[in-house]
């Protein structure tokens, strides 16, 4: 059938592992990510405070994010910094939701959520990075290894409200979460040779080593990702960061308080989030072949603005599951041209460095911001107020982001056209690097 001819094309992507790994992690995570503001609500937390408990993990990511992706490139233990920060954090995040005294006493939670957000920073660009080694020539099909952590995602937060609805307690939220880290840690160590260690195929660049390709030092090859094109593409992205997690942070606590729905309901919300990550993660080689970054950030943009304008006119809580399909559409599509263009401008020996850089400025100033003020914009405003003004500072960064991207903005222009295959997920531009000068990899062919 279509169907099943559609599931083998996702299935004969080299390697399972890659996709269990997601199946886990996200699974892990869809249990209490977008719960936590619920489970903070349930708990008697005021939402102005709500807003800051949920700012802190970004603001720490903004800072840690970088610093251990750096740590991980510079020493080559990329999977033992996953291991290690994937324990620690699921046994905070344990101690906070199944321990009552710990909510009761800000005194407690709040250096709890600190420590939890630093080691929890890492694990998102450390596993895409991981994933891109792992695959080798593969790496185009990155999207057919995250699209099942879109579907491990959706599952799980129906899966978990569901449950949570019917024992009518939190614990589940916690309990899922940590059963599935224990899994992850334990496939991380499985897979000992695979992600990072001592027989990793990236070896890092040592502060006191030259790039032999490029005569760098490390500070030196660090230096060349930063650039003016790179500033103004980041701006756009903690932009997005910073609106998108209002929709993570306050729309089940408007759905629950002003639309009466119930767990189920917004589990299944969740769920819904996903359908449309399913194809565009799938195609996300043939969609950056044609789209470019450009066309896939303006459509990301312009999915995002639909959506939280349509919460501002619903009068049903059930009326949003069809809005919720644009997150995919959203999410598929910025996140699919970051992880590419990171991959792309990434000096040999800093692919994680790089990637930490993204995710730094998308979950951690961007969400750090976007959660920090939306608190108090939610408690004094409420969530109409807060939801069309998302909308219209996403305008503006799609009006800056046009203005101020072109396909050429952070390299010079070099024909490599003979050497590079186009698509999305060709990540260090190996035989070229070998002729051209670091900063000269061609942005056009992602």
């Amino acid at each position: 059938s279509e169907m099943g001819g559609w599931i083998d094309k996702i299935n004969d992507s080299v390697d399972p592992y890659p996709k269990v790994l997601y199946l886990t992690t996200f699974f892990g995570n869809a249990s209490i990510v977008p719960f936590l503001t619920l489970f903070y609500h349930k708990r008697g937390i005021p939402n102005d405070l709500i807003g800051i408990l949920a700012s802190i993990s970004p603001f720490i990511a903004f800072i840690a994010q970088p610093t251990w992706s750096t740590i991980a490139d510079r020493t080559n233990r990329h999977k033992i910094i996953l291991m290690g920060c994937c324990s620690i954090t699921l046994v905070l995040f344990s101690i906070i939701g199944l321990v009552p005294a710990v909510t009761e006493n800000l005194g407690l939670l709040v250096p709890l959520v600190i420590l939890a957000s630093i080691f929890r920073a890492p694990l998102s660009s450390l596993l895409d990075y991981s994933v891109v080694t792992m695959l080798g020539e593969n790496k185009a099909n990155y999207g057919r290894q995250r699209v099942w952590g879109a579907v491990s995602w959706g599952s799980a937060a129906f899966i978990v409200g569901l449950i949570s609805d019917r024992l009518q307690s939190t614990n589940v939220y916690f309990i899922s979460n940590a059963t599935c880290n224990v899994i992850f840690v334990i496939l991380c160590g499985i897979g000992l040779n695979r992600i990072g260690g001592r027989r990793s195929q990236t070896p890092a660049v040592l502060p006191a080593e030259k790039n032999q390709k490029n005569n760098l030092t490390f500070w030196q090859s660090l230096r060349k990702i930063f650039t003016p094109g790179l500033f103004a593409f980041l701006l756009s992205l903690f932009i997005m960061g910073s609106t998108t997690v209002l929709i993570a942070s306050f729309l089940f606590l408007y759905l629950k308080d002003v639309l009466n729905a119930s767990d189920v309901m917004l589990g299944l919300s969740v769920t819904v989030t996903v359908v449309m990550e399913l194809p565009f993660f799938f195609y996300s080689k043939k969609m950056l072949e044609f789209f470019k970054v450009r066309g896939l950030f303006a459509i990301a943009h312009l999915a995002y603005i639909t959506r939280v304008l349509g919460y501002t006119f619903v009068t049903n809580a059930w009326y949003v599951l069809p809005l919720e399909l644009l997150h995919g559409v959203t999410y598929a599509c910025l996140w699919t041209a970051v992880v590419a263009h990171a991959s792309h401008i990434a000096p040999p020996g800093l692919g994680a460095t790089t990637q930490g850089i993204m995710q730094a400025m998308f979950t951690g100033l961007g969400n750090g911001v976007g959660a920090l003020v939306g608190g108090f914009i939610y408690q004094k405003y409420g969530a109409v107020i807060l939801f069309r003004g998302a909308a219209c500072l996403v305008a503006l960064s799609l009006v800056w982001f046009l203005a101020t991207y072109r396909e050429s903005n952070y390299t010079r222009v070099v024909q490599v056209e003979s050497q590079v295959e186009s698509g999305a997920e060709q990540v260090l531009l190996e035989e070229a690097s070998e002729e051209i000068e670091l900063e000269s990899v061609e942005q056009d062919q992602m």
